[in-house]
């Protein structure tokens, strides 16, 4: 995904490349790169076709030290002594434009000597690839191999890029690289090829939306029925009542706010309560309901009254007093009192304050609303003995205000329990929302912004639900403008919202607060937690904490760009929520927020129970065995440990103790069970940690399949979990297919066998049926029964493989030669259309 424009991307890309204050750079369409180049202080020898040219289109757009740049012509570097020596060699665009390419490495070589890098950033997959520029990249590759080290080598936005480092590599130097290389940029490369024609698609879709609405459209309307009647002489006498028609069609209708045949409505979703079998710590706490309802999972709240604040603290001893910046706070019971407590005469804020300083309970404020709101609340924050922000610039304005540096930065996060993918397979579908206010009378620049968000959405069917959208008749400032009004489908509470987030295809968004590094919507960190694409105006701090997984919109055209690519694209849509998922759940949730408070008041953070997990993986085919290992040994989840439930009479478990002897934390057993209902219970009882994978060994299993289930299991409690929806291998196509399609993140009945995962307690409990012909099948149906929830998680990094020659297929080492290559590239490659 592409949240800079494709060539200014691939400049900073090329930046970070580049070692050493000198580079040369070389080719045909060098503008952007040598401008971030010269941002960087760097000293450029620039080598284009036209100099002059280049010049003059620079004009004054480098302020930096133009001394530091120097344009050449491309042929001088076919002379003996092509230029001064550089630190970094670069070569952007299409090859036929740059160089001729023999030789080219020798020049490049005494340009950039002995550690010396070589970048090459070039077009493929595209339609200037089809020329014949000279330029084949497997010699270029096998003349590099004696002078040249590599370095990184990928295909992304239909472009090559290359890094390599000059001098003698190391003897197996190119051989390890091409064995962790070529396989992804296959991939990349066909991900390339069929990303280009989506797009391509999604263009000729756009146009026939374009056209549909020109035949529409008022203008067209009016000249069809003027074109008709100097046709049509006969028929003119009714062309005056026709345009009035027009006339009273086109006037837009009185808005009142309520007209029911427009209106969407979501059911709240409803919110789980708290675990009350984990340990939280317990804190009074003065919150609005929606930090209320994220931190609830994290923390045992207090909510405290202004009355009887005194005698709740006392009976429960909470480890520290947290307060935000609330203007009702805990149902509306501190309404005002926090913003203006300086103006009361009767304050219990500060009353509250002082008994916990007599008491010795730390107390913390968090101005979640900074920076505007700045101002209303410094005279609370002054006497906290602790204070949080939203915004990291706005520190130094607390340390000034408060007189101490106990200020720290807290930003928005998403809380796993309710903001999830989770779904129910009745809820409608809607492609694009936008859910906030207008305010663009008052905010001339938020005007001009927010319509180049919504503008270009009205094509796609845009939803907008009106935050204000009861009280515009005492706010007209408030109310979206005319061209809105058809768009506007009504108003959502909190908790309606929450299960909008999971109803639409893409979110928009629109920053109050740009510049801070940490501020920005909260929505963004929300809905991206369930799954859902969002495109946004810009916020520093929205691409610095969550860079590629949201889409940023500059204009109206990049809007619709982008509204394209995800709307006319479901496969490409859902991997880009569960990447933005994945990433939200990992690294921005209140759990982590909470941590960060608990550490800096100097409270013990809440147990959490461990998860280490035992992988019970069935082999009942030894040439299977390999790459059960691989895929066990690729996981990225780390606590983890290898059962090898040898499912054949005839296989030796020696040698298979044999062959996983590098294998971490791995071994294999027969046990002499009848049936494999039995077997299986039996390895359970020998499994250790919370959690039981199941693998089979016949199947593919992507690295982030064990970290991805964990973080279902996380947010649902479920007690069986695996997938409804998954990708297997077809035989005939020799590609991956979907099926079950539509039966990801959410309940179900049952789940396939082979992607079964489960606390091991509860496996224990309700135990695999011993004569069961679907050991699976029978599982689930007795967890049902047991009245326990089952979850099918993403479709995501599972295999599932019929092939009738599934030996050939899994088998990446077969010693059947040229056929067991073939085999390994197969399965590396259907893998790779299923792994995230």
């Amino acid at each position: 995904m592409d949240a800079l424009p494709t060539e200014r991307y691939q400049a900073t890309w090329t930046a970070r490349q580049i070692r050493g204050p000198t580079v040369a750079l070389v080719g045909g369409a060098v503008e952007t790169t040598l401008l971030e180049l010269a941002r960087q202080g760097l000293a450029i020898t620039a080598y284009v076709s036209d100099p002059s040219s280049l010049a003059k289109r620079l004009g004054s757009r480098i302020t930096e030290d133009r001394n530091a740049i120097e344009l050449r012509c491309l042929p001088d570097l076919d002379v003996d002594e092509p230029g001064p020596s550089v630190d970094t060699m670069v070569v952007v665009g299409r090859s036929d434009e740059i160089i001729g390419w023999d030789g080219f490495l020798d020049r490049t070589g005494r340009l950039a000597g002995t550690g010396g890098r070589l970048v090459l950033v070039l077009p493929c997959f595209s339609d200037e690839c089809s020329k014949d520029d000279g330029f084949d990249f497997s010699s270029f590759i096998e003349n590099t191999r004696l002078s040249l080290s590599p370095v990184h080598l990928s295909v992304a936005d239909d472009t090559l890029r290359f890094v390599g480092e000059f001098g003698v590599p190391a003897s197996n130097a190119w051989s390890g690289f091409e064995r962790g290389v070529w396989p992804g940029l296959l991939r990349d490369g066909i991900r390339s090829v069929v990303a280009k024609n989506r797009r391509e698609v999604a263009g000729l879709q756009q146009r026939l939306v374009r056209l549909r609405g020109l035949l529409s459209s008022m203008p067209y309307r009016v000249g069809a029925a003027l074109v008709g009647a100097a046709n049509r002489p006969a028929t003119i006498w009714r062309l005056p009542r026709t345009l009035w028609r027009l006339y009273r069609s086109s006037r837009p209708r009185p808005y009142t706010g309520t007209e029911s045949r427009q209106r969407v409505t979501f059911s709240p979703l409803p919110l789980p309560q708290p675990d009350t079998a984990s340990v939280r710590p317990v804190v009074a706490a003065i919150l609005d309901t929606f930090s209320d309802y994220c931190l609830r999972y994290e923390l045992d709240l207090l909510h405290l009254t202004p009355k009887h604040w005194r005698r709740e603290i006392e009976a429960s001893a909470p480890v520290f007093l947290l307060v935000e910046s609330a203007w009702a706070g805990n149902n509306g019971r501190w309404r005002g009192i926090i913003a203006h407590n300086q103006t009361l005469v009767v304050n219990p804020l500060c009353d509250l304050l002082s008994y916990c300083r007599e008491k010795g309970i730390t107390t913390v404020f968090w101005n979640k609303e900074d920076p505007p709101s700045f101002d209303f609340f410094i005279a609370a924050a002054r006497q906290f003995d602790l204070v949080f922000t939203s915004d990291a610039d706005c520190v130094a304005r607390y340390e000034e205000a408060c007189g101490h540096n106990r200020v720290h930065v807290l930003p928005f996060a998403a809380q796993p329990k309710i903001h999830n993918p989770c779904r129910d397979p009745g809820w409608p579908r809607y492609p694009v929302c936008f859910a906030g206010s207008w305010r663009g009378e008052a905010y001339a620049e938020r005007r001009a912004s927010i319509s180049m968000l919504l503008d270009p959405a009205l094509e796609f069917g845009l939803h907008i639900m009106d935050r204000y959208l009861t009280g515009t008749a005492t706010r007209p400032g408030f109310r979206f403008p005319d061209r809105y009004q058809e768009a506007i489908k009504g108003s959502l509470t909190y908790s309606e919202m929450l299960t909008a987030y999971r109803c639409y295809d893409v979110m928009l968004n629109a920053n109050s607060v740009t510049e801070s590094p940490t501020m920005f919507s909260r929505r963004v960190f929300e809905t991206l937690a369930c799954a859902t694409p969002v495109v946004s105006l810009e916020s520093a701090g929205m691409v610095a904490m969550l860079g590629e997984h949201v889409r940023v919109t500059r204009c109206p055209e990049e809007t619709s760009a982008h509204l394209q690519a995800l709307l006319a694209d479901n496969e490409a849509r859902a991997r880009e929520g569960h990447l933005a998922y994945r990433h939200v759940h990992t690294n921005h949730t209140y759990r982590h927020r909470v941590a960060t408070i608990m550490q800096t008041v100097g409270a013990r953070p809440a147990p959490r129970p461990a998860s280490t997990v035992t992988v019970l993986g069935v082999l009942r085919d030894p040439v299977h065995l390999e790459c059960l290992a691989a895929d066990y040994r690729a996981q990225t989840y780390g606590e983890k440990h290898l059962l090898v439930v040898v499912d054949n009479e005839d296989i030796d478990v020696g040698t298979v103790e044999l062959a996983l002897r590098k294998v971490p934390n791995a071994k294999a057993i027969r046990f002499g069970a009848r049936t494999f209902g039995e077997r299986l219970n039996r390895a359970v009882e020998e499994a250790a940690g919370r959690y039981i994978v199941m693998f089979d060994a016949a199947h593919g299993y992507c690295e982030r399949y064990i970290e991805d289930m964990l973080l279902a299991a996380d947010f649902t409690g479920a007690a069986l979990l695996g997938k409804g929806s998954y990708y297997s291998y077809d035989d005939s196509l020799h590609s991956a297919v979907l099926r079950n399609e539509g039966k990801d993140h959410t309940f179900v009945e049952s789940v396939t066998m082979s992607t079964i995962v489960a606390r091991r307690a509860v496996l224990q409990e309700i135990r695999f049926e011993p004569e069961s012909g679907d050991v699976g099948g029978s599982l689930s149906s007795r967890v049902a029964e047991a009245g326990l929830p089952i979850y099918s998680a993403d479709r995501f990094n599972y295999l599932e493989v019929r092939s009738n020659d599934i030996g050939a297929l899994t088998s990446p080492s077969s010693p059947n030669g040229p056929k067991g290559v073939l085999a390994g590239q197969r399965r590396v490659l259907a893998l790779s259309q299923v792994s995230l």
